[in-house]
């Protein structure tokens, strides 16, 4: 099972995210880094043996341009990202093509049509994961594109146009220690559709998360404050396979 640190950009510094509030969030303050500035957090979590980041960009999200430079310097430690910023449609995940290499997330938040994820998938293949943005486990937004009204049928209609990998992401979990709490929802993904990848986030606390996602067949997880806290250490990676 891959393990994935969360990085939240806002203003060029990466604030900690608590419940998906985002007009709260602060710049992180970390047992593990020493400050809140991106490369000083990516080198934080490579010394725990994750290379793997999850970078959402909150700006982008909120409609200002991506922090293309940040992305360049993360990735340039030799760090494997996973782009959340703010794609709407197959223009912009070419704006993000540059960032090689990566993997572009297109986010139900921001992907307002589902007629637009079969060129994405033409043009970037396994390169493109969607991004299943809940809020206390119903989408975060009602987007009349995907006519769809609840998480599974939003899941049903992007494996129907193609997607082969899904983040399951509770934004109202995040940082606040509660557990992952779409382990169902993903296991269904795994069974209903084999042969795809399945990863979830929000609410990692400790590494009785991680054995529950192992055990519900989850093929990674996206954590941030667990790794930040102190509460899971490298040596709880060694029992996930």
């Amino acid at each position: 099972m891959k393990l994935i640190a969360a990085m939240d950009l806002l203003q060029g510094q990466v604030v900690r995210g608590v419940g998906g509030r985002r007009e709260n969030y602060r710049p992180v303050v970390s047992r593990l880094a020493s400050s809140a500035h991106p490369i000083i957090v990516a080198q934080a979590f490579q010394s725990l043996g994750i290379d793997d980041l999850y970078v959402a960009d909150l700006d982008a999200l909120a409609g200002c341009d991506p922090c293309i430079d940040i992305f360049h310097e993360i990735k340039e430690l030799g760090c494997k990202l996973w782009l959340d910023a703010g794609a709407k449609d197959l223009e912009s995940l070419r704006f993000l093509e540059p960032v090689k290499p990566c993997q572009l997330i297109a986010g139900y938040e921001t992907w307002s049509d589902p007629r637009g994820l079969a060129p994405a998938l033409a043009e970037f293949s396994h390169r493109l994961t969607f991004s299943l943005d809940l809020r206390n486990g119903q989408p975060m937004v009602r987007h009349a594109g995907w006519d769809c009204e609840t998480p599974w049928e939003i899941v049903e209609k992007a494996a129907s146009m193609g997607v082969r990998q899904f983040l399951v992401l509770d934004v109202a979990r995040v940082g606040m220690g509660a557990g992952l709490g779409s382990l169902e929802l993903c296991s269904r993904l795994k069974g209903q559709f084999p042969g795809i990848q399945v990863f979830a986030g929000g609410g990692v606390k400790s590494a009785q998360d991680l054995s529950l996602a192992q055990a519900a067949g989850v093929d990674g997880v996206v954590m941030a404050s667990a790794l930040h806290d102190l509460s899971i250490h490298p040596s709880d990676f060694s029992a996930l396979g």
